[in-house]
């Protein structure tokens, strides 16, 4: 089994935050990326004028970061499906999203999820109407495109869980900015 370490390209920071304890606040551009409720897919896809497509930077069975075994309250040992994307607009990066999945949630109709191909995991589950978003928590990292935004939450369908974190990329504020 190959480590993900190597391969994974997102930065963990260092703590994540819930909105009452971020001491820096973000601009008005990433804040409302922040506090999108519901489908980010569908955002992009319309802000993009259709031009929205994933590049998958690798998924697979691989172990969480400490952090992301700590908020999961998962053994060290655990193995969970996890993603990498980002999501280009326009041609440009616009979002970096990490998302794990444990195999409990992928049982049935959840296998699925495991070959997503070039489609997003919001595409899928944003479908569902007994979706629900939870506990959404905000930080900022040092990605190789510079200091951004991100969050992350639990989105559970019929109890079964996945957690998404997504980062903002300078180029989705800078498209922002001129549209």
């Amino acid at each position: 089994m190959p480590n993900h370490q190597g391969h994974s390209r997102w930065p963990q920071p260092k703590r994540w935050h819930s909105r009452q304890q971020l001491q820096t606040l973000p601009d008005a551009t990433s804040a409302h990326w922040l506090q999108l409720p519901g489908s980010l897919t569908t955002a992009l896809t319309q802000l993009a004028k259709g031009d929205l497509r994933v590049q998958v930077l690798f998924e697979g069975w691989y172990k969480p970061t400490l952090s992301e075994r700590q908020q999961l309250r998962l053994p060290h040992d655990r193995l969970l499906w996890i993603r990498e994307v980002q999501l280009i607009g326009q041609g440009q990066p616009w979002v970096h999203a990490r998302s794990l999945l444990p195999a409990r949630s992928l049982n049935a109709a959840g296998q699925r999820l495991t070959r997503l191909g070039n489609r997003s995991l919001g595409s899928v589950l944003f479908k569902h109407p007994a979706l629900k978003r939870r506990g959404i928590e905000f930080a900022q990292l040092n990605h190789p495109t510079g200091r951004v935004w991100a969050r992350r939450s639990r989105l559970e369908v019929h109890g079964h869980a996945v957690f998404v974190a997504e980062a903002f990329l300078p180029a989705l504020l800078t498209y922002c900015a001129q549209a």
